[in-house]
């Protein structure tokens, strides 16, 4: 009875945990699916600009994209197919991470980055938190990333100890067994379904 007891707890207060991010992955996967327009609207953009200094102008892009952003103290993603250099001598690049996008303009000669900041609505943030993690210079969404997969280990426990709190408390074994086979085999078939026909 103390395993029971024991599970039980964790079984119930796992799942309080799990529950905010069961919610978040549910309604953006429904939103991958089904695309709601309203959950793509984004927020006022506004422009700045700072002078930075970055000592070596490499070569390579992706650097130089970095630099620029370690430089403004922004976080995000550089976007490499978003990302050239004109003849003016100016470097652009686009920047992404969940709440913000930018679009920087960076003067090669002058040092002056010019910065397009557009702030994402509310569900446009809701909806990049479904597989955000490891975002650069953005110490919050490793505890996220770390969060999700606290909820992987979770929700399976859950199953498997749900199980298990049936099978241990409930005299009727019969009607449970049942359930459970008849939902696997239906869950097997699906992926089979889908395996062959796509």
């Amino acid at each position: 009875m103390r395993l029971r007891s024991l599970v039980l707890k964790i079984h119930f207060y796992g799942g309080l945990v799990c529950f905010w991010y069961l919610i978040v992955l549910g309604i953006s996967s429904l939103h991958f699916n089904h695309h709601f327009s309203f959950m793509d609207q984004s927020g006022d953009s506004i422009m700045w600009t700072h002078r930075i200094l970055i000592k070596n102008h490499s070569s390579d892009d992706l650097t130089l994209s970095e630099a620029i952003r370690d430089s403004l103290s922004l976080i995000g993603w550089p976007l490499p197919w978003e990302t050239w250099r004109d003849s003016t001598g100016h470097f652009h690049f686009a920047l992404e991470q969940p709440g913000r996008r930018y679009v920087i303009d960076y003067s090669l000669t002058d040092n002056v980055a010019e910065v397009q900041e557009t702030q994402k609505g509310f569900w446009r943030v809701f909806n990049s938190l479904h597989g955000a993690g490891g975002v650069p210079n953005a110490p919050f969404l490793q505890v996220w990333s770390w969060y999700t997969r606290f909820t992987v280990i979770g929700v399976m426990f859950s199953v498997f100890s749900g199980i298990y709190l049936w099978f241990s408390g409930n005299k009727d074994k019969k009607s449970g067994l049942f359930t459970l086979i008849i939902s696997l085999a239906v869950a097997i078939l699906w992926m089979i379904q889908l395996y062959l026909k796509g």
